[in-house]
């Protein structure tokens, strides 16, 4: 049976998705992850999905490898290609996914959008406006919400 890190927080978008099938953006040096996420999660799951974007093969290498540092890179697992050469990157939650990794998830919640643009516009919404306590304040698709 599948251990499913649920996002409390619930929207129409929302999908489960494998975590072996997602690809890691971003690892930090500190793993802030540890001090950070892990306890939150552990005490109360997983309050906000992963939010996702779909890139190729083409992308990973000529876009996000010469734009991300040989330091980052070697930290980051390798990319996560379905046919026909597709991955499922984390924009958002990068700290959530290695804690629920380490917490021993096999699935978890996630927005998954075609373009980056629409990933950073939901990460700035979950991130700035904090629905799931804040309810009232709508998603209207910007890049700051203030």
């Amino acid at each position: 049976m599948n251990k499913h890190a649920r996002s409390s927080w619930r929207h129409p978008l929302i999908v489960p998705v494998k975590m072996s099938d997602l690809t890691v953006e971003n690892a930090h040096l500190d793993e802030r992850y540890v001090w950070k996420t892990l306890p939150t999660m552990r005490e109360r799951g997983l309050d906000y999905p992963l939010v996702c974007w779909i890139i190729d093969e083409e992308f990973y290498k000529k876009r996000f490898m010469k734009f991300t540092s040989e330091d980052m890179l070697a930290r980051l697992p390798d990319p996560v290609f379905h046919p026909p050469g597709k991955a499922v990157m984390i924009k958002g939650g990068n700290n959530r996914f290695l804690s629920a990794s380490d917490i021993g998830y096999d699935l978890i919640d996630c927005l998954i959008f075609d373009d980056q643009i629409d990933a950073i516009k939901w990460t700035r919404y979950l991130d700035h406006c904090d629905p799931l306590r804040n309810p009232d304040k709508p998603y209207l698709g910007l890049i700051e919400y203030k």
